[in-house]
Parts: structure tokens; sequence; C-alpha cells
């Protein structure tokens, strides 16, 4: 009697290991973002150049104001990633009321170092006014499914811009408090994930005649 009781306990503790065993690879096969990521910001962009009058040009021809900065992380779990990001007075620029910039934010992630990532998230707080709600971003909406290159839809980004994404991405922008997301989750990656990943962020805002913005850039990824 106690023999077959010990028997049906082991069987059930068993079935429960390889329950959980499940639980755990599953949660691992298609990346899922924690409730709580990290905020800390790892930098705001700077620009430097005068902010003269609509299309005004430095002497190599680039847009002015302009900046741009790299950064790389080592110390996340997953792997190491390296970050980059450009902040620019858009040349094309003839409003009168309004000064516009662009943001790109880029960056690979991954690899064979670490547990391997199997999530991103990434942010840009703008640091400024928005004159008459003028924000585009992109991502602007979901992709899911194979990886594939689209379009950059940025009005008056010239000359086109094309991009690869892979589901499922996700972008959007909070008009409350001007704040760009680009949220990426591994579909169907198996445990131990290592493949090197890209992602691209783009962001197009007007801002007051005459004044410069910048970006809060927020970085967070896991396994």
């Amino acid at each position: 009697m106690h023999r077959q009781r010990k028997v049906q306990l082991v069987g059930m503790a068993i079935v429960v290991a390889a329950l959980a065993g499940v639980l755990f690879v599953g949660s691992r096969w298609n990346g899922v973002i924690p409730a709580a990521t990290g905020s800390s910001i790892l930098a705001r962009t700077v620009m430097t150049g005068e902010n003269g009058p609509d299309g005004t040009r430095t002497v190599d021809g680039g847009p002015t104001p302009q900046g741009q900065d790299c950064r790389e992380i080592t110390d996340n779990p997953a792997g190491k990633m390296y970050a980059c990001w450009e902040t620019y007075r858009d040349p094309n620029d003839g409003d009168p009321d309004k000064d516009y910039f662009h943001l790109y934010a880029h960056g690979s992630f991954g690899g064979e170092t670490g547990t391997g990532a199997n999530w991103l998230v990434v942010r840009a707080d703008l640091v400024g006014a928005v004159a008459d709600g003028a924000y585009a971003n992109w991502p602007d909406s979901t992709y899911g499914g194979a990886c594939e290159e689209v379009a950059v839809s940025i009005p008056i980004l010239l000359p086109l811009t094309r991009e690869t994404v892979c589901g499922t991405t996700t972008g959007s922008l909070d008009a409350r408090t001007w704040t760009q997301t680009l949220t990426w989750t591994c579909e169907a990656c198996p445990f131990g994930n290592h493949v090197t990943r890209g992602f691209a962020m783009y962001g197009l805002v007007g801002v007051p005649e005459g004044t410069v913005p910048a970006w809060d850039i927020s970085i967070d990824y896991g396994s």
C-alpha cells in the first residue's frame, strides 16, 4: 500500500516537472517582454551647429544642426548590443512656422555571446515642444511573420529608405508624452537563440521655429 502510494507520488512529480519544463521552454519559444522593463536612459541626443534660416547647410553640404553617437552594451546577460543614433534638421525644411528634425536610431544585438535575445524595447522620449502635433514615427504599426524589407513611411525622407523588419515588430507613438517606442518579440525562437538581430527606428518632428529638440534614448532587451 505504502509502496504503491510512493510510486504514484513519484509519477506525479515527474509529470509536474515535465509540465514545468514545457512551460519554461515555451516562454522562450515566443519572446515575451517582461511586465517591468528597464527605463534607465542610455543617452540624450546632442546636436551642434547653427540653427539658421530654412534650407541652411554646412560647408560640407550636410544639414545643420546635426549630431550622432554610438554605444556598446556589454553587461546584458542576453548578449552584446551596438546601438547608434543620428539627429539632424531636415535640409528641405521650408515651413515658416516650424523647424523639422529627424531621429534615426539603429543597432545590432544578440549573437553568439550571452543567453540569446528574444525581446527588445527601444524608447525615444522627446525633450522639447511639438508644434501643432507634427510628429511622424516609424515603425508605426505591427509586422508579423518572416523577415521582410519594407519602405520607411516617413514624410520628406529622401531618398526612399527601406529597412528589414521581422516578426513581431511593433512601433507606436504616445502623443501625451511624445514617446515613440519600438518593440520586438521573437516568433518561434528556440531556447538559447543566438541569431544576431538588427533594429531601426525613425522619427520626424516639427518644433517651434528656431528651437532644437533632443531625445532621451532607452534600450532594454533580454532572453
